[in-house]
């Protein structure tokens, strides 16, 4: 079994998670404290074994939910299953879901872990820290005896239960102690033992009535036994002759009975079944006679109906005719409404034709078409119109303001031109300045120091303002401790400021008393600075020229496009105008509102065409349904010159109305008729199913006829009677005798003779009086005996050392009873080790061997087992033996290991289940680690591993390993 996937629902910390286990091998769970992982671990040991109510109780999430979950593993046999519990789900029971939907429970589960519970899974394949805690918790002596019970089943539960029934046994007997319950108890029953002989020799006579008690006691018993024998003889005989009337009678009868047989059998219940076969013949009899009667009636009116009907053909005409009167009707209203609203429709088109002011007559709507497109072409048409006609203006604006910005920059170039220097007087002012250099040098100092004023004042400006912040912000909140920070840093700010300031001073020292301006100097940099922005600007003028001859091109280009539009415009419009004649008369703009109205007339136009044809459709289908109408009327002989068409077809109506009445009529007769034979043939038909009856009885009672019937009746019920009293006669003899009294007298045979019976009776009451005497005599004699005895008990101690001698006596049987279960439980117990030392241990400290070389580096090489002191002992390299007490504690924990390590792989050849190790070498050196961690992934070839840790570097020690991060 391996795990594949772990699901919890909800169980201490963890709710709603999951964590899938990819690696069959060594799989690593890693969290610092409190991360959860102990957790995991109870929980998988909860689904696998369950735990009680209590237990649940307490791993219940702290948030509320259900405690539970599910493990998905994988099996040889039955593929992946998925185990599942929940703490309210029946009491925490398990669920297995296999994979072909089928649910497993407890049962199942127990067999795929080979039958053993939770401590034999913890002994075998799980441990942890806790348990090499509790190993270095013993003594010297004791290590070695609970290692070896480690290597025998895993666990130090065995070593424990060995040293509790010895001491339970110890402390209740020792063959040479004292102390002990049992010893002291025996010594007690002893005393008193001893006591009760020295009463008994005093009272010797107690005993001998003690003997007569008892026989005479014996006597009454028997007494009262053979008087209970006479009892129920003289109560049989009592019953007998209670019961000796009815006997006779019962004789008597079955010999009465025995003449009466004879003759053939009679039907069972015979009178009621011809009673009743009899009651139902004769209301059928005269429902048949009633049912005749009417059937004439009915067909004396069929006939009469059917000399008034016409013949089939004619009333099919007439049917026909009739179903067309309704769409007559109809189509006459409809021609009528049609006519109206053609009427209406050509008013609406003669409004709309003067409204379009189109020259558009009626006969030529047909010769246009306008399909859905053309409302858009006329909308593009126009909307293009309108836009050629704002980009003309849009271009004209550009035009004219190109022009007004090209008239400036040319006087503005102008202007530049008349008041910028020549090149000369430009050379000339440069020279001048170049020959005053050392005064403009004298002129450059003077700006450093005046850079430093601004510096100064630009931090004084920062400090003043961040303290008046920082204090109003301290006032606004009523927290000082704002202002005492903007104290602080503004102390800071004006330090730096100092600082700076002094470094800057070095740097570029600041005259006390600069020198006067040169103004000469100035008047040249000045006029030369002019000349230099003069040139600037007419550089930019010329740009700005270049820009204008470029949008003058852009101009030209966009005026070329909006004519060629211009043309698609007209050449469209021209389209338009010879497809449609009459928007010649119209200007574009209105060509969009026209074809709303141009399409609506043609509907309506349309819908004229069409109400025309319907009027010419349904007049011409009128004019043959009348035309029908009245030679069916002529071929009637009916009168149709003076009526008109509602009249006619109101005759024909109130015509068929009655005929249809008449069918009606005819059809109820007919029915009528048919339910009447078929009523006589079901009356028939039950008449002779009772006929039937009537003779089946008459055959089975071998008579003729209803007479003789009734007289082999009475001589049957006469017989049924005699039968009936003999089984009463019967049931009450069993009710007075027992089954042996009518063997003993032998009732049924012959009845018995009544003075012999109260003859025994008389003698056997006779015999039950002496023997009452006799008991009576006895019980006087055993009264007196007891009496004596008692006086003897009450009179002296020996009563008093009896019961109290048999009541120690019961209480040191009871010791020994208890001790022998001690005794019996430790005997079991060494036999079950001295087997698993037979059949495991060897295989399991071989191996424990290897690995314990393997951790210690080669230092032990071996592990032994001691069998005159039932402990281990340790082999060297140099071949020098050490007791396991004399092991530090490191190498005692590497021992424990080993063997529970080795235990494990044996076991893992029967039974392969999932290895849990939870900090279980929290004290294992570096040295030694890597080479434990070695081992678990060799283990973890034949089963799963899984580690719980918090060391998350233990990953990268394992080849192949899989870690889950908490």
């Amino acid at each position: 079994m391996k795990i594949k996937e772990i699901h919890i629902y909800g169980f201490g910390k963890w709710k709603d998670h999951s964590i899938k286990l990819e690696n069959e091998q060594v799989t690593l769970i890693t969290g610092q404290n409190e991360a959860g992982k102990s957790t995991l671990y109870h929980f998988i040991l909860f689904i696998l074994f369950g735990l009680p109510p209590k237990e649940r109780e307490f791993y219940r999430p702290k948030s509320g939910g259900s405690v539970g979950g599910k493990l998905i593993v994988s099996t040889r046999e039955y593929g992946e299953v998925g185990i599942e519990r929940l703490h309210e789900k029946e009491n925490g029971k398990v669920v297995c879901h296999m994979q072909d939907g089928r649910e497993e429970g407890e049962e199942w589960l127990k067999y795929q872990l080979g039958r053993m519970n939770r401590d034999v899974y913890d002994s075998i394949y799980s441990f942890n820290a806790e348990d090499l805690t509790n190993l270095n918790q013993l003594r010297g002596s004791e290590i070695g005896e609970v290692l070896l019970n480690i290597g025998l089943t895993g666990s130090e539960q065995i070593y424990q239960t060995e040293k509790w029934l010895d001491k339970m046994s110890q402390d209740l007997f020792k063959p040479k102690g004292r102390k002990p319950e049992v010893n002291q108890q025996l010594q007690v029953v002893e005393d008193l033992y001893r006591k009760q002989a020295m009463a008994e020799k005093e009272e010797g006579s107690y005993q001998e009535l003690k003997s007569d008690f008892i026989k005479w006691t014996e006597q009454v018993k028997e007494a009262s036994e053979e008087i209970s024998d006479r009892r129920n003889d003289q109560y049989s005989l009592e019953q007998m002759i209670k019961a000796l009337p009815l006997v006779l009678e019962f004789h008597q009868l079955k010999a009465e009975m025995k003449e009466g047989e004879g003759g053939g059998s009679f039907p069972e219940e015979g009178r009621e079944r011809y009673q009743q076969v009899k009651e139902a013949i004769l209301p059928l009899e005269s429902e048949k006679q009633v049912t005749k009667t009417k059937q004439e009636e009915w067909i004396s009116r069929q006939q009469g109906i059917k000399q008034q009907l016409v013949s089939e053909e004619e009333w099919k005409e007439a049917e026909s005719l009739l179903e067309k009167q309704a769409g007559f009707e109809r189509a006459s209203h409809e021609i009528e409404q049609w006519k109206e609203r053609k009427a209406e429709l050509q008013e609406k088109i003669e409004y709309d034709r003067k409204q379009m002011h189109v020259p558009i007559q009626d006969d030529e709507w047909n010769d246009y078409s306008f399909p859905f497109y053309i409302e858009e072409t006329w909308s593009s048409l126009k909307q293009e119109a309108r836009t050629i006609d704002q980009e003309e203006a849009r271009l004209d604006e550009w035009e004219s303001e190109l022009k007004v910005e090209k008239h400036s920059i040319q006087k503005r170039k102008e202007s530049l031109a008349q008041k910028m220097m020549d090149e000369d007087k430009v050379r000339s002012y440069t020279e001048q300045l170049t020959m005053h250099g050392q005064t403009g040098a004298s002129s450059h100092d003077e700006t450093p120091a005046q850079l430093l004023k601004v510096y100064r004042l630009m931090w004084i400006l920062f400090t003043m303002i961040l303290f008046t912040a920082g204090w109003t912000i301290a006032l606004l909140s009523s927290l000082m401790v704002i202002g005492l920070i903007a104290t602080l840093m503004s102390g800071i700010t004006a330090f730096c400021a100092f600082w700076s300031h002094r470094s800057l001073q070095k740097v570029v020292p600041v005259k006390e008393h600069p020198s006067a301006p040169v103004h000469s100097v100035s008047e040249i940099q000045q006029k030369l600075s002019e000349h230099e922005k003069d040139k600037a600007e007419r550089a930019h003028l010329e740009d700005q020229e270049r820009n204008v001859r470029q949008e003058e091109i852009r101009l030209e280009e966009r005026k070329r496009h909006l004519n060629q539009r211009t043309k698609r415009l007209e050449a469209g419009i021209r389209e338009q105008e010879t497809l449609y004649p009459f928007l010649t008369s119209l200007s574009i703009d209105h060509w969009e509102k026209l074809y709303h109205w141009l399409t609506q007339a043609k509907q309506k136009w349309s819908e004229i065409e069409k109400l025309e044809q319907s009027i010419k459709e349904h007049e011409e289908w009128t004019h043959r349904v009348l035309h029908d109408l009245k030679r069916f009327y002529e071929r009637l002989n009916w009168e149709t010159e003076s009526k008109e068409a509602l009249a006619i077809w109101s005759s024909l109506r109130s015509w068929a109305n009655q005929h249809q009445q008449l069918q009606k009529e005819l059809s109820s007769v007919n029915e009528q008729i048919s339910q009447t034979e078929q009523q006589l043939k079901e009356i028939n038909a039950k008449l002779d199913v009772y006929y039937e009856k009537r003779q089946a009885l008459f055959n089975q009672a071998g008579v003729p006829s209803e007479e003789a019937f009734y007289l082999r009746l009475k001589q049957t019920e006469t017989l049924n009677e005699q039968n009936a009293r003999r089984h009463s006669l019967i049931q009450q003899i069993h009710r007075l005798l027992s089954e042996k009294d009518q063997k003993q007298f032998a009732v049924w045979q012959h009845p018995p003779d009544e003075s012999k019976l109260q003859m025994q009776w008389n003698a056997t009451k006779e015999k039950m009086q002496d023997k009452e005497k006799e008991q009576r005599e006895l019980q006087q004699q055993v009264a007196d005996t007891k009496s004596k005895l008692r006086t003897l008990e009450s009179s002296g101690q020996y009563s008093e050392l009896v019961h109290h001698y048999e009541a120690e006596r019961s209480k040191l049987k009871d010791l020994a009873i208890e001790w022998a279960k001690y005794q019996l439980a430790g005997h079991v117990v060494h036999k079950t080790k001295e087997k698993y030392k037979q059949t495991y241990l060897p295989q399991v400290l071989e191996q424990a061997g290897k690995y314990f070389s393997r951790l210690t580096s080669g230092k032990y090489l071996a592990v032994h087992l001691l069998e005159d002191r039932e402990a281990l002992r340790i082999e060297d390299y140099e071949g020098k033996v050490y007791e396991v007490f004399e092991l530090s504690r490191g190498t005692r924990d590497q021992l424990y290991v080993s063997l529970r390590l080795s235990l494990g792989k044996i076991m893992a050849e029967t039974v392969r289940l999932p290895f849990l190790l939870d900090d279980a070498f929290v004290h294992f050196d570096q040295q030694r680690l890597p080479v434990m961690l070695e081992i678990i992934e060799e283990m973890s070839n034949d089963h799963q591993t899984i580690l719980f840790t918090w060391r998350s570097d233990l990953a990268s020690s394992f080849q192949k390993v899989e870690e889950h991060k908490l």
